[in-house]
């Protein structure tokens, strides 16, 4: 998932404050599970294609995107892709977008 914690709305309210840690931590969490879930699932495939003649040679892939990941890296430094180089403010409302 993408990093809540770098939402554009601030929270005005101590309750605001704390639903929006719980999410963030939510969402690590579920990342985190995600990750595991995948090396389990490549393990036990590999562990049961062992000598069958299911894969026939070919190697067990299972790929995981991080998008958290890839739009942190996109909200620190826009000019590292071309797609968002021309991107200046990472930290403002758009003028096209409302709330």
């Amino acid at each position: 998932m993408p990093p809540f914690d770098r939402s554009l709305k601030v929270p005005e309210t101590s309750d605001e404050w704390q639903r929006r840690a719980q999410i963030v931590r939510d969402i690590a969490s579920f990342n985190a599970r995600v990750f595991d879930m995948a090396d389990k699932l490549r393990e036990r495939l590999q562990a049961e294609s062992k000598g069958a003649e299911a894969l026939k040679g070919e190697e067990l892939q299972i790929h995981v995107f991080d998008t958290h990941r890839l739009y942190s890296r996109v909200l620190d430094d826009p000019a590292a892709f071309e797609q968002t180089e021309d991107i200046l403010d990472t930290e403002s409302i758009c003028q096209e977008v409302e709330l």
